[in-house]
């Protein structure tokens, strides 16, 4: 990698001498040694500087679809090799320092026996976790394992499922995860049972614990359709999962703490009639960068709000491309940056782009990672792997096919320190703060439903940074017990940001509980009695009840009359009427009076 230089003044103390036997220093580098031995300020280098090939999968096999996570120093490079009849999935662990590789052999992840499939990994702060698509005879699956970033062990003896369904022709694939500083976001294309033989398909999801554990009692759907394929991002309270259908970019925001979708209705993020395929995304806490294919095979990207999923202006810039498969990006703490295989000219190569945080493209960051050689790519096109391990330090993951044919997955660190990245970032201009509600303004419940459960509020201050909520009466304050889903009635639960200036925002949920449903009304005995003549008939009456009101049979009206000393048939008519008017079904008895001796 290159040299890191210091920022503002140096010493003016000799540094060692560089052998006379070295090979000479680049331009760069010399000035930057020759400014410090002057004692002139020295800043970052702003030449990138590329290290050279090093071969994850070294094996004399195939190497195809990597993925790749940064944590705690290392970077975790994923693949699957393909065999004979069945697949396997292998990793190893890049020190981000120096590009060593810290594992003697490919840690073997998956197993065989089956058809691994679509990589994702992700890094909790202490482990990966590394999800694929399993297909097996009978069923297909999403399967996962955690890898230990301290020395490659594999927490899990066995790879745990994290969704699965039965019947080859249902299958799950297409994985992708997210960590959010609690839990993961796991999200893939699957389809989710709706009847006895039944499945409705779609971009399914669910948690995940660091523990390994899926959370929640099952997957559930994000959004219906056949052939999405989801991409996952993390930042500040804020999950986004990205998909492309019918010729649109999408996305849908999940609230990780209340684990929630937020979106009843997904984001439209692509331009109306630009189109769009092979979404990706990352996150600089406050926004989300996505990017994806569009006509001609040109890479576009957007911005969206994590706060409240709005497509900031200037949605649909360019990027770069002509590219293959997707395009992928991350955040490096300074940067977005953007992957990909490129077919530009005629040529293959992988590429990359920078973007700065604010959505700005700088036309002379592009990248050339490595030149891809062959004219062809097998084993579908391939997708490219990156991750950031701090500011303008990342790592691309690729498939390069050598002389003998097989494809390889191959690394290259890359150092793109930019001249302002040592540099504190000017302080934003603060405006007013933001507060948006989880969920409806007006909010309508049955009176008798299940207890009220608020689903809160979000709220940025005027820089985009998350600031307290603080909610009244949500029945989790002190301030009141809550909506009431036994009375009838309309109950206000308000929630107030303040940011450090002491600027405040404020929003209100209006929750109405009303009472639609009937009551029940049951008799006591039978429809129809038989009574002796010359004896008191006593009446065994009935049973009201009310969702809203509980036992009501107080309020029944009865009407008619049996004379028990008269021979006749009689009818005795009860009706019950709820204080909003709801009328249970009328109810009649008939009391036949036999038998008088007179």
């Amino acid at each position: 990698m290159g040299i890191l230089a210091a920022c503002g003044a140096v010493a003016p103390t000799e540094p060692a001498e560089v052998p006379s036997s070295a090979a000479p220093l680049p331009a760069e580098v010399q000035s930057i040694l020759d400014r410090a031995r002057a004692g002139q300020p020295v800043t970052a280098m702003s030449t990138p500087v590329i290290d050279p090939e090093i071969e994850a999968s070294w094996w004399p096999v195939k190497g195809v679809q990597p993925a790749v996570a940064y944590g705690n120093g290392v970077y975790l490079v994923v693949w699957i090799r393909p065999l004979d009849n069945s697949t396997t999935l292998y990793g190893v662990r890049v020190r981000a320092s120096d590009g060593a590789v810290l594992d003697s052999t490919p840690i073997s992840i998956g197993g065989a026996a089956a058809y691994h499939s679509d990589t994702a990994v992700a890094f909790d702060g202490n482990n990966f976790l590394v999800v694929w698509g399993r297909a097996g005879a009978t069923s297909s699956s999403i399967n996962a394992m955690r890898v230990r970033a301290s020395d490659g062990a594999l927490i899990d003896p066995y790879p745990f499922t994290i969704s699965s369904t039965n019947g080859t022709n249902r299958s799950n694939g297409f994985p992708a995860v997210a960590f959010d500083g609690t839990r993961y976001l796991v999200a893939w294309t699957g389809a989710t049972r709706s009847g006895s033989n039944s499945y409705a398909y779609g971009l399914m999801a669910r948690w995940v614990g660091t523990d390994g554990q899926p959370l929640g009692a099952s997957d559930f759907m994000v959004a219906p359709g056949s052939g999405l394929i989801p991409r996952v991002a993390y930042g500040s309270g804020r999950n986004l999962v990205t998909w492309s259908q019918g010729g649109s970019v999408l996305g849908v925001r999940l609230d990780a703490a209340a684990m929630s979708v937020l979106d009843t209705t997904p984001i439209a993020i692509s331009p109306a009639g630009q189109g769009g395929y092979r979404p990706s995304a990352a996150s600089n806490g406050a926004e989300f960068l996505v990017v994806w294919n569009g006509g001609a095979d040109l890479i576009y990207g957007a911005r969206v709000k994590g706060s409240d999923g709005a497509v900031l202006p200037g949605a649909g810039f360019q990027l770069g491309g002509p590219a293959t498969f997707w395009s992928v990006a991350t955040f490096d703490g300074h940067d977005y940056r953007v992957a990909w295989h490129d077919t530009g000219g005629g040529a293959r190569s992988v590429r990359s782009a920078r973007v700065a945080s604010g959505g700005t493209l700088d036309a002379d960051a592009q990248l050339t990672i490595s030149s891809i050689n062959g004219s062809t790519e097998s084993f579908w096109s391939q997708p490219v792997g990156i991750a950031a391990a701090e500011s303008g330090r990342f790592l691309v993951a690729y498939t390069q096919r050598d002389n003998t044919g097989f494809d390889r997955v191959k690394v290259r660190r890359v150092e793109d320190v930019q001249p302002d990245d040592s540099e504190e970032p000017e302080p934003c201009e603060m405006g007013t703060p933001t507060l948006v509600l989880n969920g409806s303004a007006e909010l309508t419940l049955e009176c008798g439903s299940a207890p009220y459960s608020d689903s809160g509020a979000q709220a940025t201050d005027g820089c985009g940074n998350p600031i307290p909520v603080q909610g009244y009466n949500t029945g989790n304050d002190e301030s009141g017990p809550g909506p009431n889903t036994s009375a009838v009635g309309s109950y206000n639960v308000s929630y107030v940001a303040m940011d450090a200036q002491g600027q405040t925002a404020s929003a209100l949920r209006t929750v109405t509980v009303e009472d639609s449903t009937a009551p029940a009304l049951t008799l006591n005995g039978p429809a129809f009695v038989t009574h002796t003549c010359g004896s008191m008939w006593v009446d065994p009456g009935v049973q009201a009840s009310d969702a809203c009101y509980g036992n009501i049979s107080a309020w029944v009206w009865r009407t008619g009359e049996v004379n028990s000393w008269g021979e006749g048939t009689y009818t005795v008519t009860y009706t019950v009427t709820d204080t909003q008017g709801n009328s249970a079904p009328v109810l009649t008895r008939t009391v036949e009076v036999v038998d008088c001796p007179w």
